[in-house]
């Protein structure tokens, strides 16, 4: 039976139609009929509830202020008029008072309001009697009120669901009788005649909207039957035409096209695959596949039974889309994206290779994940200097006091004392400490300000041959430079510790000796913001390193030796990245490390060298008269305090700073010679305690320390004129000498 006999009965056989229609509708009524239902319900149950919870909370709240009183003097009486107020609110079941004497010393309840359905909703808050806390109040309430409220709105939101379900429902039976079902019947009939070749009848297209179309739509297939021997003339004009338009869009494509037919032979190479392949059209159409394309044996699939001269036939490695390596004749191997395509025609068989050439985009990717690589440790770096921030100060308060106490119990040991050797020990140690703390600042925000136009050869020849003085004599150390000179705008200190760092590395990866080579060399890189950068490689003969640890190489407190913090390569790449360069390793167990700093090239003359600073003066005898000393660390305050009192006749110790200006203001404005100040304290800073007191007298001296000097806080400092500003921990001498020098300096 036909499709056209089987149609009419479908649509009258038993209503098959007409019922499958209307329990879409039932469908399409009773689903969001009962979601709006739901949701309405839901929406009103939600705004009800938050109402009676606000209320709570205002109740709960008039309780915790107006029983202040009466809590406080235990005066049950005095509350009740408040509790028999709230519990005229038929909501409130339960209303306790707490206290730490009695645990319940008010209590008002109507378990008769409970609601039997609901939870009930409980708020508690706390009596103040000013900032002390002298009670709880608990309060209940009941949702019964509530609950009844919501049954009686599901009643009338189900009835009034139902009445809308059931006038919509008979209003769109009706229209679907009298405008669908029918004219289908109708038009189903006239379709029957067509399908039977019945050419000439008229389809009836008299049928409302969309089955009307449906009407115009068969009348205009039978019309397009009629025209369809006048059409096949222009279609073989219209074929040759398409024929060229294919030719054009696969000559202009961008991906490499090769036709080849079944026995193997070249019939079509596009201008995209010239290209790749570096062969013109003319030379290979004809040739064998195999010829012009080779294919790695390893990239073909089982070739089962084909014959051996068939495997680099395309027909062996179909494939959706597959990267694979290529090569011609013409062109080494490269890697590219390639699809093969079955072409059937009726005597013929082709197949059609897609070819993209990746060469560039994975010269792309490649970059990408450098550059990856290189900004997941940057982030590294970023992270550990964060935390190098946030725990400085703290660490560098504790030494300070340390160093201080230890240098006062020096002073009150005598020098033959068995206690001296140990002190000394301590102070030692705080050295160390603070040098460690410094090292691990420095991730957080490498400093700038001594950096200068630097002669990079001659400075990393001067490191370079001092480390050699000091190596091992197992140890051989050679220097190569292809740049007669080179300036780089750095920092000196800096760049000598990232070179002493590696270098270090490299002469404990050689335990029983070896060769270190340092060869300087200058590159051109386009990437780079001047073009060229200067290149220095150190290279070691030790035991080399697997790749999971050049990958945590430069991660900080990571060390593969016994000794040591596992900071010296972090700061040195923390450094590098700084100056604006990269530091980068390559390794192999067995095969020696190479590490490869790369810094900008500064176009410019080198700066001069700085004559030496000379000898430091040691303190003069002098005595002041009154010093301050502000700082809310109590035990750093008194060491320092201590220490000053070799210098001034009296010295004052406040630990809020608010104090020490009105004690200031109140003595006078020329009461003290000196303020010692520390920068971070609450209420008040160090720079803004100078600020006030400068406001009073102008000239002032002010010495101002810190756990950590931030570049922001030493450009602060420096805004208002502060006379020096220290970085704890400091030692004593230190401490003093700068006092002296300030005090010297002012009185000149």
């Amino acid at each position: 039976m036909s499709r056209a006999t089987r149609l009419p009965g479908v649509l009258t056989g038993r209503g098959s139609l007409q019922w499958s229609l209307i329990l879409v509708l039932v469908l399409g009524l009773v689903v969001p009929i009962s979601l709006l239902a739901f949701h309405t319900h839901k929406e009103r149950k939600t705004a009800l509830l938050t109402e009676l919870r606000q209320h709570l909370a205002e109740v709960t709240e008039v309780l915790a202020s107006g029983l202040v009183a009466p809590t406080w003097n235990l005066d049950a009486e005095a509350a009740r008029p408040l509790l028999d107020a709230v519990m005229s609110d038929e909501r409130v079941v339960d209303i306790t008072v707490y206290t730490e004497l009695i645990p319940r010393f008010l209590q008002a309840s109507r378990p008769e309001r409970r609601s039997s359905v609901g939870r009930p909703l409980l708020m508690q808050r706390a009596i103040y009697r000013g900032d002390e806390k002298i009670a709880f109040v608990v309060v209940e309430m009941s949702t019964a009120r509530m609950e009844e409220a919501l049954r009686l709105e599901e009643a009338q939101i189900l009835r009034t669901a139902v009445g809308q379900f059931g006038v919509s429902m008979l209003m769109i039976l009706f229209f679907l009788q009298l405008k669908i079902v029918r004219p289908l019947r109708s038009l189903a009939l006239s379709a029957q005649s067509v399908a039977a070749g019945v050419l000439d009848t008229r389809v009836d297209t008299s049928g409302w909207g969309e089955v009307g179309r449906l009407g115009e739509s068969f009348d205009s297939m039978r019309r397009a039957l009629q025209a369809n021997f006048r059409q096949t003339r222009a279609q073989q004009k219209e074929l040759q035409e398409s024929e060229a338009l294919k030719r054009a869009v696969i000559d202009s494509t961008l991906d490499g096209l090769v036709t080849v037919a079944a026995d193997g032979r070249i019939v079509d190479f596009n201008p995209a695959a010239e290209k790749i392949f570096r062969m013109k059209r003319d030379a290979v159409v004809g040739k064998p596949f195999a010829e012009v394309v080779w294919l790695p044996e390893d990239s073909l699939p089982d070739r089962g039974g084909l014959p051996p001269d068939t495997h680099s036939h395309p027909s062996t490695i179909f494939n959706p889309r597959k990267e694979i390596s290529l090569a011609s004749p013409e062109r080494a191997h490269f890697p590219a994206e390639m699809t093969v395509s079955e072409v059937l025609l009726p005597q013929e068989r082709f197949f059609v290779i897609q070819l993209r050439d990746l060469s560039r985009r994975k010269a792309i990717e490649r970059d990408k994940t450098r550059l990856e690589e290189q900004l997941a440790q940057s982030q590294k770096m970023e992270a550990l200097g964060t935390m190098a921030s946030g725990i400085a100060h703290d660490v560098n308060n504790i030494l300070g006091v340390a160093v201080g106490a230890a240098e006062i119990a020096t002073d009150l040991t005598p020098e033959d004392g068995a206690a001296r050797k140990y002190l000394a020990r301590v102070l030692e140690a705080g050295a160390r400490g603070r040098a460690l703390v410094e090292q691990i600042l420095s991730f957080a925000s490498p400093s700038s300000k001594h950096r200068t136009a630097l002669s990079a050869v001659g400075h990393i020849r001067g490191c370079v041959r001092a480390f050699s003085e000091s190596a091992p004599p197992e140890v051989s150390i050679r220097f190569a430079s292809d740049v007669e000179d080179a300036v780089i705008y750095a920092d000196p200190v800096q760049i000598s510790q990232v070179l002493d760092n590696i270098l270090l590395n490299a002469l404990d990866a050689m335990p029983e000796g070896g060769r270190i080579e340092v060869t300087l060399l200058r590159e051109h890189r386009p990437d780079s913001d001047g073009g060229d950068v200067l290149s220095l490689s150190i290279s070691d003969t030790g035991t080399g390193m697997d790749e999971a640890t050049c990958r945590r190489i430069f991660d900080g407190f990571f060390t593969t030796k016994g000794t040591g913090h596992g900071l010296g390569l972090t700061l040195a790449h923390g450094i590098v990245a700084s100056h604006g360069g990269s530091l980068s390793v390559s390794s192999a167990p067995g095969e020696g490390s190479r590490f490869t700093i790369c810094l900008p090239i500064h176009e410019g003359a080198a700066d001069g060298t700085a004559a030496p600073a000379g000898a430091r003066q040691q303190p003069r005898a002098a005595r002041f008269e009154r010093a301050m000393v502000v700082d809310d660390e109590d035990q750093l305050a008194e060491t320092t305090e201590l220490a000053l009192r070799e210098l001034f006749a009296e010295v004052e110790r406040f630990s809020d700073p608010a104090e020490a200006l009105s004690a200031f203001r109140v003595r006078g404005r020329d009461a003290y010679d000196l303020i010692v100040t520390d920068y971070a304290m609450p209420g008040m800073t160090g720079v803004d305690l100078a600020r006030a007191l400068r406001q009073d007298r102008p000239q002032l001296p002010i010495l101002l320390y810190s756990g950590i000097l931030k570049d922001a806080v030493a450009e602060e400092a420096r805004r208002i004129g502060l006379d020096a500003v220290l970085t704890k921990p400091f030692f004593r001498q230190e401490l003093l000498d700068t006092v002296l020098r300030v005090m010297t300096a002012r009185a000149a």
